[in-house]
C-alpha cells in the first residue's frame, strides 16, 4: 500500500505544522520518536519550543543510535538533548554501552513494554532509506523490535535501531522528504518500488509530509 502525500510550499511550512501535530497529540503525554534526519530534529525543536505540553508525561525516544561513547556529537540522543534541554521529559537512551547483540535484548524488553508509539517522525534520504533503515536491508524482515545494523558507510559505527515491526506498531508514522535530492526516490515510492517509506505499515496509514521539491516530480 502506497503512503499517502501532504505537499507543503517549504520545509519550514512543514516543520512547524507537523510540530503542531505532534503538539496535539501529546497534549495529555504519551510517546514520540523522532529520526536523527535534518527536519525530524528541526520538528522536534519546534516541538520544545511549546512550554505548556504535559512534558513528564512525554517520553522521547530516537528512532536509531550509533555505537559510540555517550555524549558523542554524533549520537542522535545527544543531538535530542540538546533541543530538549529546557523540557522535563524522559529522553530514552539506548544502551549502545553494551554489546551489540546485548544491546538489542535489553532495548526490546524496554520498547515492548511501551508500545504502542503515539507518533513516529521519520526522514527520508536521497537513496529512499529512512533513517538507518536502508533499501533492501534484511532488517525489514525481522520479527524483532530493536536489531543492530551495520553503518551506512565503511567507516560508520553500528547502529541500534527501532525495526519495522516497531515503528509499525505505531498510531502515525509521518516520513519527510524534502528539497530536490528527495524528488527521484519520492518518484519510486509513488511507482511502487520497494523502497522503506512503502515497506513500513502503522495502525494508520503511513503519510509523506513533503515540501514543493520534492514533490515537484510527482506533477509532471
Amino acid at each position: 500500500m502506497k503512503p499517502s502525500i501532504q505537499v507543503f510550499e517549504n520545509s519550514e511550512l512543514l516543520v512547524e505544522t507537523l510540530a503542531g501535530e505532534c503538539a496535539s497529540t501529546l497534549l495529555e503525554g504519551g510517546t514520540a520518536v523522532f529520526g536523527g534526519g535534518v527536519v525530524p530534529l528541526a520538528v522536534c525543536g519546534a516541538l520544545a519550543s511549546r512550554p505548556n505540553l504535559p512534558w513528564r508525561m512525554i517520553q522521547i525516544f530516537p528512532a536509531d543510535e550509533a555505537f559510540l561513547p555517550k555524549g558523542h556529537p554524533e549520537r542522535n540522543e545527544t543531538r535530542l538533548r540538546m533541543l530538549l534541554s529546557r523540557r522535563t521529559c524522559l529522553l530514552q537512551s539506548f544502551p549502545t554501552g553494551l554489546d551489540p547483540d546485548r544491546a538489542a535484548r535489553e532495548m526490546q524488553k524496554y520498547v515492548r513494554r511501551v508500545l504502542p508509539f503515539d507518533m513516529v517522525v521519520l526522514e527520508m534520504g536521497p537513496d529512499g532509506s529512512v533513517g538507518a533503515l536502508v533499501p533492501g536491508s534484511t532488517v525489514f524482515d525481522s520479527p524483532e523490535l530493536v536489531a543492530v545494523v551495520e553503518g551506512k558507510s565503511r567507516n560508520s559505527p553500528e547502529r541500534l535501531v527501532l525495526t519495522p515491526r516497531a515503528l509499525s506498531a505505531s498510531e502515525r508514522v509521518v516520513i519527510c522528504a524534502t528539497g530536490d535530492e528527495a524528488s527521484e526516490p519520492l518518484k519510486a515510492v509513488f511507482r511502487g518500488d520497494d523502497l522503506p517509506p512503502s515497506m513500513l505499515r502503522s495502525l494508520q496509514p503511513v503519510a509523506i509530509y513533503a515540501d514543493r521539491k520534492a514533490a515537484s516530480g510527482l506533477e509532471s
